[in-house]
């Protein structure tokens, strides 16, 4: 746990101290890679702290069991909203996690167009690919929203994006110049 600089490291039980910390508002928080694979932290950090001089504040993280969730952003040459052989993928699009209309998490599809979300806890949420990021004149072939409800532990793969690039058409009018 990290409060003001000051490191704490908890003990057996998961309790930790903080020594010699003036009053005043803090944030605490803590380095996610040093839990355990497979667990997150269910109280939202960096976690705001007031100490007040002669009072003891306790603060109680609890842990959960996270999912992932991963899928692709690819190029649906055949419209029908499937990935299929030798469709390509799109890489450096935008996918976003959301709850309640807030971005939590966010990741960009790789040079195969796949991408991956680790560590999520387990809820209801929104994965949404920014249409904005698909190529110059793309458009989507597949909801550019998917809802999930994520279990301890899950993980959901298949969750595709297809784009596809718009028809190019010309128009004008001929006229008889006289």
């Amino acid at each position: 746990m990290l409060l003001k600089d000051k490191k704490a490291v908890t003990n057996k039980k998961g309790r930790f101290k903080s020594h010699s910390i003036a009053p005043g508002d803090y944030e605490l928080d803590m380095d996610i890679s040093s839990l355990p694979i497979g667990l997150g932290s269910y109280l939202q950090l960096p976690y705001k702290v007031s100490l007040t001089k002669g009072k003891a504040v306790e603060v109680n993280v609890p842990l959960g069991r996270v999912g992932r969730v991963r899928g692709s952003v690819f190029e649906d040459k055949n419209k029908n909203g499937k990935r299929d052989e030798g469709e390509r993928g799109l890489p450096l699009i935008r996918i976003v996690l959301m709850r309640d209309s807030s971005i939590l998490r966010d990741t960009f599809s790789d040079k195969e167009g796949e991408y991956s979300i680790a560590g999520i806890l387990p809820g209801s949420y929104i994965l949404a690919i920014e249409e904005k990021w698909l190529p110059e004149r793309y458009k989507l072939t597949t909801p550019a929203i998917q809802k999930i409800d994520l279990k301890p532990e899950e993980v959901i793969a298949g969750l595709d994006f297809g784009a596809v690039e718009k028809d190019c058409r010309a128009r004008g009018n001929f006229y008889l110049n006289r």
